[in-house]
């Protein structure tokens, strides 16, 4: 019930990026987008809100775009332009938050918890959980998900290991 403008007034409209998706080579011949999405926060009853998609666009070609929205022509076009965005959001979430952030950046810290806090001291003791098993995890990660022998994330992801890693790194720069 709100036009464009009144949101943007509103603070309530926001837009979805995955541009650094579009720099990642793609493994073998799969097909990956590097999507923009233009999302709007509802606000319902008892002052509890969500979210939802207004349009999305798949590509960047500078000639101009599709852009899919819930009234689009083909109901199949806007069903698989969101599950082309919720594909490059996995992506997204996977390789840069939870391989990279999570994972890799915080090994070095854990490795510094344990060589520099003696025992007992109170702020070791309050990191400690929170390094509980991460070396462990992200060896077994190093020697199945991204193994350089057989990774499985070659399998299951559009970018295969080595363009996961390149975006992770491309995220870590920014």
């Amino acid at each position: 019930g709100k036009s464009v403008d009144e949101l943007i007034e509103d603070k309530r409209l926001f837009i979805l990026d995955y541009e650094l998706l579009s720099d990642i080579p793609l493994y073998r011949d799969m097909v990956f987008y590097a999507p923009t999405a233009l999302v709007y926060r509802e606000l319902l009853d008892e002052g509890s809100s969500r979210l939802n998609l207004m349009g999305i666009m798949l590509t960047r070609d500078k000639k101009g775009n599709e852009v899919f929205t819930p009234d689009s022509d083909t109901p199949n076009k806007w069903q698989l332009a969101k599950l082309h965005l919720t594909c490059a959001d996995n992506q997204y979430h996977q390789f840069i938050h939870h391989l990279g952030m999570t994972h890799l950046a915080m090994e070095p810290f854990a490795v510094a918890h344990h060589n520099s806090f003696p025992e007992g001291h109170i702020l070791g003791d309050m990191l400690k959980p929170h390094f509980h098993d991460t070396m462990g995890i992200n060896y077994l990660a190093r020697r199945t998900l991204v193994s350089p022998v057989i990774p499985f994330t070659d399998r299951t992801f559009a970018p295969g290991t080595a363009g996961a890693l390149k975006l992770f790194l491309s995220a870590w720069k920014n």
